[in-house]
């Protein structure tokens, strides 16, 4: 299978808390990970660095061509009345990808 992500070396610190270093993975297409560990441990953030949302203090992710990562945060932010596809729908309204043209498109990707 081909790759899909791969990260090398990354560190990442808090002022002078240190949350991880010298973590690297690849992931294939189709493979799953767990991230596993207490609380405060830098799983989140891990998390955030692949899907691009922090910038780790060292090292790099590199996504396969044409790929994307989202992080979803633990506590949800969803009103209450949303359903997983109204919540799913909404995000993708919100950041629309270039190859979603319309509503029906993203109805149909979500």
């Amino acid at each position: 299978m081909p790759v899909a992500l791969t990260a090398q070396g990354l560190s990442k610190t808090f002022g002078t808390r240190l949350l991880f270093t010298g973590v690297s993975l690849g992931l294939d297409e189709r493979e799953r990970l767990a991230l596993i560990g207490p609380n405060g441990s830098g799983k989140s953030t891990l998390l955030k660095i692949i899907a691009g949302l922090e910038t780790p203090d060292s090292g790099s992710v590199m996504l396969r061509k044409g790929l994307r990562a989202a992080y979803i945060a633990q506590a949800d932010a969803f009103p209450e009345s949303s359903t997983v596809i109204s919540a799913v729908t909404s995000s993708l309204n919100d950041a629309r990808p270039p190859h979603l043209h319309d509503d029906h498109e993203i109805e149909l990707a979500a």
